[in-house]
C-alpha cells in the first residue's frame, strides 16, 4: 500500500477564532513568519493545532500550493483569509512571531469542513471543534 501523509501545522488561537467566525470560508492562507518553503504535495492534508497550553487539533484542509510573497501581496490576495481583519493587524501578528524583517510564507488550503465538523478531543481532556 502506498505512503500517506499528513501535515500538522501549529497555529494560534487568534487565527484559528477569527477564522471560525468567518461566514462560507472555502480557503484559508495559512502563513507564517519566515519562508521555509515545505515538502507538501498538493492534496496533502493539513491538521492545525493549537500552540500550548491548548495543544488542540481544531481544523484542518488539503494543501494546494506554497508561494513565497510580501504580506502586501499576501492580504491583497487573500484578504481576512489570512485570519486577521487588516494588513496592519497581519504585520502585527508576523512581527509577534518574528523579530527580523517582515516576510511571509504563504499557502492556501481548503478546509475539511466536512471532516473537521465532530469533536476532537485536546489533550487536556477538554474538546474542540472546527468550523462552528
Amino acid at each position: 500500500m502506498g505512503e500517506f501523509r499528513i501535515s500538522v501545522a501549529v497555529t494560534d488561537w487568534d487565527w484559528f477564532s477569527f477564522l471560525r467566525r468567518q461566514p462560507d470560508i472555502d480557503e484559508v492562507n495559512f502563513w507564517q513568519p519566515s519562508p521555509t518553503g515545505t515538502t507538501s504535495e498538493p492534496g496533502t492534508p493539513w491538521l492545525f493545532k493549537l500552540h500550548a497550553p491548548r495543544n488542540a487539533v481544531v481544523g484542518g484542509g488539503f494543501f494546494a500550493y506554497y508561494t513565497h510573497m510580501p504580506l502586501g501581496v499576501a492580504w491583497e490576495a487573500f484578504g481576512e483569509k489570512n485570519g486577521v481583519a487588516s494588513l496592519f493587524e497581519m504585520r502585527s501578528r508576523v512581527a509577534k512571531y518574528r523579530r527580523a524583517r517582515l516576510a511571509a510564507r504563504t499557502g492556501s488550503l481548503a478546509p475539511l469542513a466536512e471532516a473537521t465538523a465532530a469533536l476532537v478531543p485536546a489533550s487536556s481532556g477538554k474538546t474542540s471543534m472546527w468550523p462552528h
